[in-house]
């Protein structure tokens, strides 16, 4: 699957949906060609790895209110790279415990 098949579907700020032109010119690729495989087409774990799992906004807004300090933006990739490394580690608790649902007790 090719992100160009995906993402133009989605409306731009305007109103008016992008062209695969369009949209080739302004979203980067989302992983380098030896994790995604050839060109812009990702294997499903390159785009699990692509995305951000926290709420950047908050996690500024945390910092900033709780140490008075600016955030980089290499923080949200950071902190999803930890988010996965505990809930993969929870996975498999649950799946050494047989369940099949990942429970606040498998999170250490």
């Amino acid at each position: 699957m090719d992100i160009l098949d995906i993402l133009p579907r989605y409306p731009a700020m305007s109103g008016y949906l992008l062209t695969r032109d369009e949209l080739s010119c302004i979203v980067p690729p989302l992983a380098a060609p030896e994790v995604a495989g050839v060109g812009r087409h990702m294997t499903q774990e390159a785009w699990f790895m692509a995305d951000i799992l926290i709420v950047t906004s908050k996690v500024k807004n945390y910092i900033k209110d709780k140490g008075g300090m600016n955030t980089a933006a290499s923080v949200a990739e950071a902190l999803s790279d930890k988010v996965r490394a505990v809930c993969d580690e929870a996975m498999e608790s649950a799946r050494a415990a047989k369940r099949k649902t990942v429970r606040g007790t498998d999170v250490t």
